[in-house]
């Protein structure tokens, strides 16, 4: 979960009472929810001028959605709290399984595709099940 909190203050709100609002009524709504992996987006940083205190506790990232500040970070910490789904591979793919190319282009990230005599070579981003399910054609 990403909750996105005003750290400016400018409204005259307590960031961290409103972060301990929504965690409460998060709880209170689901607490299989509130038990979640969360990262705290503390935004309008660029008008708190640092004075901003953060929690102690959990994974915080400063950032404004006015200025982009931060959320290259922010994207960065949702990214590793993600599980694994895609992998990069090189894959050697037989001609008479061509169709799993249209797969890869379609569900995956496709780097590079050449065609080569003993099938088509792929290098791509894909889905770890579908490595699981080819593994006889992942190479190198």
């Amino acid at each position: 979960l990403v909750q996105v909190v005003d750290a400016s203050g400018i409204e005259g709100r307590d960031p961290c009472d409103d972060l301990n609002t929504i965690s409460g009524e998060l709880e209170s709504f689901s607490p299989e929810l509130a038990a979640r992996p969360r990262i705290v987006a503390a935004n309008k940083c660029d008008l708190c001028g640092g004075s901003f205190v953060l929690p102690a506790q959990g994974e915080f990232v400063m950032i404004s959605a006015k200025t982009g500040e931060g959320i290259g970070n922010l994207l960065a910490k949702i990214q590793l709290s993600l599980p694994l789904t895609r992998k990069k591979a090189e894959l050697l793919i037989p001609y008479s399984d061509g169709g799993l190319v249209n797969y890869i282009r379609e569900e995956g990230v496709m780097l590079k595709e050449d065609y080569r005599p003993d099938g088509i070579y792929v290098k791509a981003v894909v889905d770890v099940r579908f490595l699981d399910k080819h593994q006889d054609m992942i190479i190198g």
